[in-house]
């Protein structure tokens, strides 16, 4: 049956057996959903996390996970190792250890699905948060290749493109809690640069599917060679590796901006 409405259209009124049924389907999946995940708890099921701290501006942390402590000086830029947590809500603490010391963020978190997981603690409007980012998924077609990519962490910082020393692009367009796919890279030592991110028509070349040893700059330079770099940082790849380059700090102010590459376990 069809109504009218308001505007003088008509519009198909919705089955209410069929809707009963479909939030009845949904709320079947959301407790299937929650059987499962207690079962996961139940048979001991637990997540590989470590936590980095790319929060600009609060110093040292402390991070608790319920009552354990999984660092008791956590520094801005410093990673903890691996730590195995237990799959379900967890309660996640922060304090900061600064004068006046206090706590930071007190949030109770899912962990599910965390083989290989990176918990970064990162800047917001309000405070800190926790942002997962996913270890796995870097793929070599040879075991003789590294796997590389990008994380943009740094909460106010612009657009950005890492490029090679030589202006060749290697990711481009990096947002703020943007983290790039892994790419291959041919093992060998790097110059890269963060830049503000040009605009498309000013790019030079496409992103390398596979990261290359530099070559020479062709004549006529690069887009952008001329302006200074908002970072630098130098990396030494090796064969069967994963590498993840964080941006974290400020733009133009301290903590001024910088990478972290922390190599995956």
């Amino acid at each position: 049956m069809s109504r009218m409405n308001r505007r003088g259209r008509y519009y198909s009124n919705p089955n209410p057996v069929n809707t009963s049924r479909q939030v009845s389907e949904q709320q079947d999946e959301m407790v299937l959903r929650a059987q499962q995940l207690d079962e996961r708890v139940e048979s001991g099921a637990q997540c590989r996390v470590r936590f980095f701290n790319a929060a600009a501006g609060y110093g040292d942390l402390m991070v608790q996970v319920d009552n354990k402590t999984v660092s008791d000086k956590l520094a801005f830029g410093g990673i903890t190792s691996y730590d195995m947590i237990d799959e379900g809500y967890q309660m996640v603490t922060i304090t900061m250890l600064n004068q006046p010391q206090s706590i930071i963020l007190s949030k109770r978190m899912p962990f599910r699905n965390c083989a290989n997981t990176t918990a970064a603690i990162i800047n917001t409007a309000t405070g800190i948060d926790i942002l997962m980012i996913n270890d796995s998924g870097c793929r070599t077609s040879s075991e003789n290749m590294a796997c590389f990519r990008v994380a943009n962490l740094s909460y106010t910082s612009p657009a950005l493109d890492v490029i090679l020393e030589n202006g060749n692009p290697v990711f481009e367009d990096i947002r703020f809690k943007q983290v790039t796919e892994y790419k291959q890279a041919v093992p060998e030592e790097y110059n890269f640069n963060v830049m503000l991110t040009r605009e498309t028509e000013t790019i030079k070349t496409d992103s390398m599917d596979v990261i290359l040893p530099e070559q020479p700059v062709e004549e006529g330079g690069y887009p952008g060679e001329n302006e200074a770099a908002y970072a630098y940082f130098f990396e030494e790849f090796e064969p069967q590796k994963r590498y993840t380059a964080f941006i974290i700090g400020n733009r133009n102010y301290e903590p001024t901006l910088r990478v972290e590459t922390i190599e995956a376990e």
